[in-house]
């Protein structure tokens, strides 16, 4: 039986290592931190940093839908992975190719789909909905972080496009059903906004709080209709 085109395609990444310089550098920007730390440092600046009201309130909300996919992505693959025990197939460097690892480590978790990807994505895909010019930015950061770590040999192609797909299917989901959670969103927001930390949401006071959950308000209306 042939190899599969993705089998190939890790294959002709990973068999682009070689170049000292070059290598040193993939293997700098699959690390677990640099991509996180730099994606930090940008939503900080979304968040504080726009100098007319309206974007940095679109940026603030950019954010907040960023850090629920984030949140989101990381307990759907946790259940996936963990609870589910899904695990369609080993890691590059237990699959027999002939491949040059240039981690720094052997990763021990389930290669499909790639976490890493999965949160830069979902970090991407949030920022997008509220600035896209820095939400292109994140993906461009995305695409790169995704591209060294099949470089360095610990992912399929298809472990990172899984991780993509999936950070950027909840994100705009739950992006689209976050009001299910109320009153949580706009109390956290709002203890934010009482310290002058946020500018959302746009119209806000304790008085205006509807304390019964969105979800049980929703069902308790069904029930007597």
């Amino acid at each position: 039986m042939g190899m599969s085109p993705d089998w190939r395609l890790f294959e002709w990444v990973n068999g682009l290592s070689g170049n000292a310089l070059v290598d040193a550098l993939m293997k700098f920007i699959a690390n677990d931190y640099f991509v996180p730390v730099i994606v930090t440092f940008i939503l900080l600046g979304l968040w504080f940093g726009a100098r007319s009201l309206v974007q940095r309130r679109l940026n603030q909300w950019g954010v907040v839908w960023a850090a629920v996919g984030v949140g989101f992505t990381n307990l759907f693959i946790q259940v996936l992975n963990v609870n589910i025990g899904f695990d369609p197939w080993p890691r590059p460097f237990d699959a027999g190719h002939n491949y040059n690892l240039v981690f720094g480590y052997v990763p021990s978790d389930p290669s499909f789909p790639a976490n890493s990807a999965a949160v830069a994505f979902a970090f991407a895909t949030g920022v997008f909905m509220g600035n896209r010019k820095a939400g292109t930015v994140i993906y461009i950061i995305a695409t790169l972080w995704g591209f060294s770590r099949v470089y360095v040999g610990i992912h399929y192609p298809l472990d990172i496009l899984g991780g993509a797909f999936i950070a950027i299917l909840l994100t705009y989901l739950f992006k689209k059903v976050l009001f299910l959670f109320e009153p949580l969103p706009t109390l956290l927001l709002g203890i934010a906004k009482t310290l002058h930390l946020a500018d959302i949401p746009e119209e806000f006071s304790w008085k205006s709080i509807n304390w019964r959950p969105t979800i049980a308000t929703k069902w308790w209306r069904k029930e007597r209709s």
